[in-house]
């Protein structure tokens, strides 16, 4: 999966900001501070949607609170074919190599609290960024699925301490409440929030990355 992460050109004094490099985009938020160390969120766009999704939640959910990872989804074999997000194994493991190098270039660069990333991703999107957060509970402290598939075949949790991984199940479209069964065998812990609106549904992120805080400053 190649990627040119772009290098974030960031003062104190700077308005929020959409950077964008090949395959992927980074948010940097307004008034950048060295020396806090921000929540990450890794967004895995869904490769379905007509424009790129992050940019449309972000700055609206914070223009301050948070650094985020935009990550466009794979295309076939040699560049050739349909962008998409693979859930089988193999595929998975894959791409926790590319979201993990990914976000260890952009911690080099900028401020980044390494027990604060999170995945989001809306549709197929989301179902590998739940994926992943299952397989690796080191790197990740949770994940967001916005208008998840009604069912999602996870990996099990079999770690302890992937048992407090956290995930936020965002509803936008109607149809069946968010809490699936397979989520709970997953080993994970959910909230599911049903929202009207673009709006609503950011603040309700918004507040979910940022509890709990613990010490953000160096």
């Amino acid at each position: 999966m190649p990627r040119s992460l772009p290098q974030p050109q960031v003062r104190t004094t700077s308005p929020a900001a959409w950077i964008h490099g090949e395959g992927t985009a980074v948010f940097v938020p307004e008034g950048y501070e060295p020396r806090y160390r921000y929540p990450l969120v890794c967004w895995l766009e869904d490769p379905a949607a007509e424009r790129p999704e992050a940019g449309q939640w972000f700055p609206a959910a914070s223009s301050r609170n948070c650094i985020v990872l935009a990550l466009r989804a794979p295309s076939g074999r040699g560049g050739e074919g349909n962008a998409a997000w693979r859930t089988d194994e193999l595929a998975l493991w894959s791409t926790l190599d590319d979201v993990g190098t990914a976000i260890a270039e952009l911690s080099a660069e900028l401020s980044i609290h390494p027990d604060r990333v999170v995945l989001a991703g809306r549709g197929m999107a989301a179902q590998v960024a739940v994926s992943l957060a299952c397989l690796d509970a080191e790197r990740f402290c949770g994940a967001v699925a916005i208008d998840p598939l009604p069912e999602m075949d996870l990996p099990v949790c079999e770690d302890e301490r992937e048992m407090e991984r956290r995930l936020l199940v965002v509803e936008m479209a109607a149809g069946e409440p968010g809490e699936r069964v397979v989520q709970r065998q997953a080993g994970l812990v959910v909230e599911s929030v049903s929202c009207a609106t673009r709006q609503t549904a950011a603040r309700e992120l918004m507040n979910w990355i940022l509890s709990p805080v613990d010490s953000v400053y160096r």
